[in-house]
């Protein structure tokens, strides 16, 4: 058994030095929203974008100029920010109105890549899936009083009430100079669920803008 998996290592490793394997560094900024499924509990919120980054170290594997393996280690807070609506424009006192969460996640794609040069650049363009760790994470719930919001209290999320693992599906594109300088643009859109709690279907959108360098 254990001859078995050297030997399936040693392949591994001489497929990639076969190929043209690139790595660098990455950053920038995300925006996360939160999607529920007609839950309960949340039908009178507004959920609307919360401003957040993502830094992390991208590795790519050329296979041929329209195949390429995309993939790499990625550190983001993602979470959610959401409003509930009045009634008749009138809120009640001690009522909470607003939440506030964040999650502390490492996030692992895994992506096909194509690139197409034009003239001194490479356009580049890729879809595929993400994996997403969930290392911890806090959730700040505001209290209406005297027309205004009030932070009631900052929760930690316990590891029981939120999904350890989460996945999505991703979308970008962008461009790099023949110097390895990148820029992308990137959608990931979330296929389980990150809060497990009854009542708290919650899946995760993110929209961002990432800059780099690759080796």
């Amino acid at each position: 058994m254990k001859t078995s998996i050297i030997a399936f290592l040693s392949c591994i490793t001489f497929s990639l030095f076969g190929q043209k394997v690139h790595f660098g560094i990455e950053g920038g900024f995300n925006a996360v929203k939160s999607a529920f499924s007609s839950e309960p509990a949340f039908e009178d919120f507004t959920f609307s974008y919360k401003k957040s980054f993502i830094i992390g170290i991208p590795l790519e594997i050329n296979i041929s100029q329209y195949f390429n393996l995309h993939s790499g280690l990625y550190y983001s807070h993602l979470g959610t920010h959401g409003r509930k609506e009045a009634n008749n424009n009138l809120y009640v006192n001690g009522v909470e109105d607003r939440i506030d969460k964040k999650i502390y996640s490492i996030i692992l794609p895994i992506n096909y890549k194509v690139n197409i040069p034009v003239k001194s650049i490479e356009l580049f363009a890729g879809f595929g899936a993400q994996l997403q760790y969930n290392i911890s994470g806090c959730r700040t719930t505001y209290l209406y009083f005297n027309n205004r919001s009030i932070s009631d209290r900052e929760i930690k999320i316990h590891a029981k009430d939120m999904a350890q693992f989460a996945m999505g599906m991703d979308l970008f594109l962008g461009l790099e100079t023949k110097f390895g300088v990148f820029g992308k643009l990137f959608y990931s859109h979330g296929l389980t669920v990150v809060d497990i709690r009854e009542n708290h279907n919650e899946k995760q959108q993110q929209l961002g803008m990432t800059a780099g360098f690759m080796f």
